[in-house]
């Protein structure tokens, strides 16, 4: 099988964002942009990823032994900043794709598409191109009887050159044994004083060599984010992917306006999302959901045919058929079994649910095991911090917990417990107001 590995530059100061991050590690619907590249490229075998940052802040977590970091210290240039990733690549037989760090919108079709025809015209270089309504600010494309000749950046264009529609869009595809010995003829630009990768166009058709373009199909795959209000662009344009996939597989939005979906959410078939839901992380909803509206869901799992509207839940768990809302907060590990339901301004952290039971009024339950089939009254309240240390409290199976009961943990109540009204339970005894 032919060998691929990708080099992402990854570098730049990113001084037009206005911010104290690096540019890299902003978000495009919850995934950083560079981990929205590596998400792409992780879709081939590579042989390895490396990433040239201009500082050890710009490094995102990961714990694959196939990605790899180099630091560009000195700013200059896109042959410079691949220059600097030459020690991993020493006697490389393979293709090597280079990305530009912020580009998230790129696509694994649109990366294989340029593997394949790059293998396919037996090409020494292959680059991507974009035909565009405004070129301000890109590399022209110069073509002599149709090929590729050379690229010529905006600071060094004329008035004639500026008014090519036809852009570099940065990303490239080498044979690894000719990537560096090529770059190492590049010289450097006498007005930027920078290495300037697209000069190895030139030098490449001086020797004879095969170079082919590939132009993009979707220009905003090619979404370059150097700006807020770029940024916003992205992620309204990854919200669009996200919602028709989810929709092509069986999901229905009823207002994609006014929902948020991030990168690596999951929904079931036949879930019908309501508007004003706002679904973050690694969430996933079963199917035949009804979710909706005003919903926050974060880092949870929700089973099939659950029913959950104008309510939070974090960090949590929902089985089947439960419903939930409004207005309940569900978080910190919290579990709600089969059948269970949960509302009207209750809060539930850090504890279980049982199958069947229902608490729809008023409450807070925490650090709590609950068992099957019990039923709140309104105002139930279980006092968990004592000051120092959460406590637990345990209600048995087909207990009866009866309005503006306050249970002071650690507590217990056994199966089968009615506890009345107004009661204070204090380690499993029932003492009245």
């Amino acid at each position: 099988m032919d060998k691929v590995s990708a080099i992402i530059l990854a570098a730049g100061l990113g001084t037009r964002m206005k911010s104290k991050k690096p540019k890299i590690l902003h978000q495009v619907a919850g995934k950083s942009m560079i981990n929205c590249i590596i998400d792409q490229l992780k879709k081939f075998k590579l042989d390895k990823i490396v990433i040239v940052v201009g500082s050890k802040e710009s490094i995102p977590h990961h714990h694959d032994h196939k990605i790899h970091y180099v630091l560009q210290k000195e700013k200059m240039g896109t042959a410079h900043a691949v220059m600097q990733a030459e020690s991993h690549f020493k006697n490389y037989k393979g293709d090597v794709l280079i990305l530009n760090g912020d580009v998230p919108l790129i696509t694994y079709e649109t990366l294989n598409n340029i593997l394949q025809e790059h293998r396919g015209t037996f090409a020494v270089l292959s680059l991507l191109t974009a035909k565009v309504d405004d070129p301000t600010g890109y590399g022209r494309i110069i073509r002599k009887k149709g090929e590729i000749f050379k690229i010529i950046e905006e600071l060094d264009a004329d008035d004639y050159i500026k008014e090519i529609k036809e852009i570099n869009a940065g990303t490239y595809c080498f044979k690894g044994d000719y990537l560096y010995s090529t770059l190492n003829k590049v010289k450097k630009n006498p007005v930027k004083k920078e290495y300037y990768i697209t000069d190895s166009i030139e030098i490449l058709n001086k020797q004879g060599a095969k170079i082919h373009t590939i132009l993009v199909k979707e220009n905003n795959e090619i979404l370059g984010v150097n700006r807020r209000h770029e940024l916003a662009m992205a992620n309204m344009i990854m919200q669009n992917r996200i919602h028709k996939k989810l929709m092509d597989d069986g999901v229905t939005i009823l207002d994609i306006d006014s929902t948020y979906i991030e990168y690596d959410v999951k929904v079931g078939q036949d879930t019908i999302i309501y508007p004003f839901t706002f679904l973050y992380g690694k969430a996933t909803l079963g199917e035949n959901c009804q979710i909706g509206p005003f919903v926050q869901i974060t880092e949870s799992k929700i089973g099939n045919n659950a029913r959950i509207f104008q309510s939070t839940i974090t960090g949590s768990m929902i089985k089947d058929n439960v419903q939930v809302g409004p207005y309940a907060h569900i978080r910190n590990n919290s579990v709600l079994l089969n059948n269970s339901g949960v509302g009207n301004f209750v809060e539930v952290t850090r504890s279980v649910i049982g199958e069947n039971t229902k608490a729809y009024h008023l409450s807070y339950i925490g650090d709590t095991k609950v068992g099957q089939d019990v039923n709140f009254g309104a105002g139930v309240v279980t006092v968990n911090y004592d000051g120092e240390k959460k406590n637990k409290t345990i209600i048995g199976d087909k207990s009866f917990i009866g309005s503006s009961t306050t249970i002071i943990a650690p507590a217990k109540i056994e199966n089968k417990e009615n506890v009345p009204a107004g009661t204070v339970v204090t380690k499993g005894k029932n003492r009245k107001k």
